[in-house]
């Protein structure tokens, strides 16, 4: 999901994460959600332990989560295709199942850099 200003996304029932917009590397991001989400124990730092652990969030209970960026981490050009590839994956694999819905919002102005992202998968 794009919006002009994602930082007023709100919408009832769900857990809404406001994700860090200073994040210079792939270790702020994992902190960062480690941080802000009650990921399992087995956490690895890596992406694709994100993305299994994106599925085992038992600790939150409401169906719905979303994930806030303000603006796109300022990381690796290559680390951040794989973060927006792990975020698109979960949302649209959380999203087959009528039991959970995972949002991920970013502003407007990344639309086509992320769009070109997932191209490139």
């Amino acid at each position: 999901m794009f919006c002009e200003y994602p930082q007023q996304f709100n919408e009832t029932d769900t857990h809404i994460v406001f994700m860090r917009t200073d994040s210079k590397t792939t270790q702020d991001i994992m902190d960062d959600f480690r941080s802000k989400l009650p990921l399992p124990d087995y956490f690895a730092d890596n992406w694709d332990s994100l993305y299994d652990c994106l599925f085992s969030l038992e600790g939150i209970k409401t169906k719905k989560v979303a994930l806030i960026f303000d603006s796109l981490p300022d990381i690796d050009k290559n680390h951040l295709k794989k973060l927006i590839h792990v975020l698109n994956h979960a949302t649209t694999s959380w999203n087959e199942s009528d039991e959970y819905q995972f949002i991920t919002v970013f502003p407007e102005n990344s639309r086509q850099l992320i769009s070109n992202f997932l191209c490139d998968y």
